[in-house]
């Protein structure tokens, strides 16, 4: 298979999305359920890590410095020890970027938020980076997104694993 139908659908729609809306709550969902519909996937720890980047860019841009700090700190870790050239990444240049990410927290205490893209090795993943949004004009249903979503199903889901280990110990 040749193109960017060699990878999953789940890892083109997360690169879309965190550049082309630069939505990194939906990039978490969607590698999120890729990650668990996979459990064997040796890039496990790749998903996990690319997982955390946008997670950690979702707490910059909402001025949740410690929760953006572990994440991405957490995200260099997981992404140093996999394989970033399979799914197409240059990995020399994207490590270098979260930590030099890492270091401005470390030099100034509320660092300003800006985008990120991850550099791309492979030229068939690139008509999905484009076009960039710019950030300063997204609206709450980007920057707010976890609030506005219905969590039903996983208040449901905390309450009956809760009542099951509660029936456990009785």
């Amino acid at each position: 298979m040749e193109g960017a139908g060699r990878y999953p659908e789940a890892y083109r729609r997360y690169l879309e999305q965190f550049h082309q809306t630069r939505d990194f709550f939906e990039c978490h969902e969607l590698l999120e359920e890729h990650w668990k519909e996979h459990p064997d996937d040796s890039l496990g720890d790749v998903w996990i890590g690319l997982i955390q980047l946008a997670v950690g860019l979702y707490h910059h841009r909402r001025g949740n410095v410690r929760g953006a700090l572990k994440m991405l700190r957490s995200a260099h870790l997981r992404l140093s020890g996999g394989d970033l050239a399979v799914l197409g990444i240059d990995g020399d240049k994207l490590l270098a970027l979260v930590e030099e990410r890492v270091r401005e927290f470390k030099q100034h205490p509320v660092p300003a938020f800006r985008d990120l893209d991850i550099p791309l090795a492979d030229p068939a993943l690139v008509p999905l980076t484009r076009p960039a949004a710019d950030s300063s004009r997204l609206g709450p249903d980007i920057i707010d997104r976890h609030r506005l979503r219905d969590r039903t199903e996983v208040v449901e889901a905390r309450l009956a694993a809760w009542r099951a280990k509660r029936n456990a110990k009785a």
